[in-house]
């Protein structure tokens, strides 16, 4: 079993909701499939201690996920036991999914994300991160790895505070200027919703993406089981998913004008 594992050479993307319900995970999912249709090699991981809904909007159904190496020494994990637990899907795709099971919620130790992240990177293109709205250990330790922080909220006033909020403590762990931007997410929630501008203004922060509602497609990918991106491509949201994908992958991630 090897002990280390060789230097990274994947670009890491870390997504993180201000707060639960932010469409983190679908965001995480559309960008992943992006990439893959641009002919990269992704891995989405999914570091939650406990139930992910990845797997469930894309309509699999686990035997192994995450909770499976919590319980292994970080020190002796091996690729072998990372690549186990990835489950391949029809977008292209690979999911290391959250724990599907309360027999394998599990404490996330920021030894383990090193580890995994270090291994992940190793076998695709670009990681993508689907971190939970924590300011824990292991999300510092998950940013810390990552290229560039995608911090989703809504362009509401409690999205504003969030975003606020968790700008400051990604500050405090030194995730700040280029590595760090936001992704609003429009739900369609908001009668009247806060403009882009006054976003960047009151959270200090560049904006990477842009996303309109789209509550009935995304219901939709989610009975196929496929990203909005690839089963509607030409849908606005799909659209702005792709920007903000296109936006990530560039030599310099560039926030929007």
């Amino acid at each position: 079993r090897a002990n280390s594992a060789p230097p990274p050479l994947g670009r890491v993307l870390a997504f993180l909701g201000a707060k639960g319900g932010t469409g983190t995970t679908t965001v995480a999912i559309n960008v992943a499939a992006a990439l893959v249709a641009q002919g990269k090699s992704v891995c989405l991981a999914e570091l939650r201690s406990s139930v992910g809904r990845a797997a469930l909007l894309l309509k699999l159904r686990p035997l192994v996920d995450l909770g499976n190496l919590c319980p292994l020494n970080p020190a002796d994990l091996s690729w072998d036991d990372v690549q186990g637990q990835l489950l391949p899907h029809a977008s292209g795709l690979r999911l290391l999914p959250a724990p599907q099971s309360a027999d394998h919620a599990c404490d996330i130790s920021e030894a383990l994300v090193e580890a995994l992240v270090s291994y992940l990177a190793q076998g695709a293109d670009y990681v993508l991160l689907d971190l939970p709205a924590s300011w824990a250990a292991a999300n510092r330790a998950a940013v810390r790895r990552a290229f560039v922080t995608a911090v989703t909220c809504e362009p509401d006033a409690i999205g504003v505070h969030c975003a606020r909020a968790t700008l400051g403590a990604l500050q405090q762990w030194g995730i700040m200027g280029d590595l760090v931007g936001l992704v609003v997410v429009n739900r369609g929630h908001t009668p009247t919703p806060i403009q882009m501008p006054q976003m960047r203004t009151e959270t200090q922060a560049g904006v990477l993406g842009a996303i309109p509602p789209a509550s009935e497609p995304l219901l939709a990918a989610a009975k196929e089981g496929m990203p909005l991106v690839t089963l509607m491509p030409q849908h606005v949201a799909s659209v702005a998913l792709r920007e903000l994908a296109n936006r990530l992958s560039g030599d310099r991630v560039k926030a929007m004008q």
